[in-house]
Order: structure tokens, then sequence, then C-alpha cells
């Protein structure tokens, strides 16, 4: 509840500062889902939050966390942990950007009812497109994105969809 009153904050707030085209900090509050290609009953939902910095057009670096819920069995959570570089580019447009990223995930699964829980860590690489819809009068994003990644000897894909600012 804290997180979604933070986000109506910074969102109803009107922008002290144009955000900078080619650098700057950002915060994003997400929507989150996982596939497991290994495991049909092991895909998961929940929410995340992203922060990052853009040293330019091109590079930036971001961490990202999330809580998640196994659909088919609500005992068993997972959190996701990712660091690593955004690189990519606006086109010569003022509102979308490709990029492409990759870093290091870190997921640990929790089991409420055995009591037990287990880490394990891989390289993430992944895909995604930030849209800026007022042409950057304001630092309101939109971004889709994927990361895959081979956790517990099993191949996941995490997607979001993510709101946030730009300072």
């Amino acid at each position: 509840m804290k997180k979604t009153a933070i986000a109506l904050c910074l969102l109803a707030v009107p922008s002290l500062a144009m955000a900078q085209d080619d650098r700057g900090a950002y915060l994003g509050f997400s929507k989150v889902a996982t596939v497991n290609d290994d495991c049909s009953d092991c895909d998961t939902s929940g929410t995340g939050f992203e922060a990052g910095f853009y040293f330019n057009k091109i590079v930036g670096i971001e961490a990202k966390f999330a809580d998640t819920e196994f659909d088919d069995d609500s005992s068993v959570d997972a959190e996701f942990k990712y660091f690593g570089a955004n690189i990519g580019h606006t086109f010569n447009t003022s509102w979308v950007r490709f990029y492409g990223k990759a870093g290091a995930v870190s997921v640990k699964m929790k089991d409420s009812y055995w009591n037990e829980s287990e880490t394990d860590e891989s390289l993430a690489l992944g895909v995604g497109v930030t849209f800026t819809p007022f042409a950057h009068q304001s630092g309101v994003y939109f971004k889709i994105e994927s990361l895959a990644a081979e956790v517990f000897d099993d191949s996941i894909g995490y997607s979001q969809i993510t709101i946030g600012y730009q300072f």
C-alpha cells in the first residue's frame, strides 16, 4: 500500500523540472508475471519496483525487485532481484526507446507451508520498449519488457508492464 501511495504522489505532483532527454534517474512500479518452460504449474504473478539511471541516450543501469506468488499454490512465492545494463536508443523519436539488457538475476523461492527456501543466481538477458507519451514534457513513462534466465535448472521468462517517472 505504501508503494502505491508513493507512486500516486509522484504521478499527481506536477513536474518540477523537465525530464532530461539524455540522462537522469527513474523509478517505476510494475505488474510482473513469470513463465516456467519446464513446469506448467510454476507460473507466478505479482508486483515489482525498479530504479535506474541513464548516463546518456544509449547506456543506463537499473535494479529491479519483484515479489510474486505461484498461480497454482499460494503458499509458495518467489522474490526476483535483478541488476544490469540497459542499452538502447530512441532512433530519432522523442517518445519511444527500444533496448536490450544484460545483467544478473537472483531468485529466492519460499514455501510458507513447509517453511523452506532456496536461492539461485543466473545471467539474465532481455529486450524491452519504453514509451514516453508526452514527448519529454513530463517524466512519465510506460515500459514493456521481458527477461530470460535459467534458475533452478529451469528456463524462466520474466515479463513486466511498468509505469514510472524519470527525473
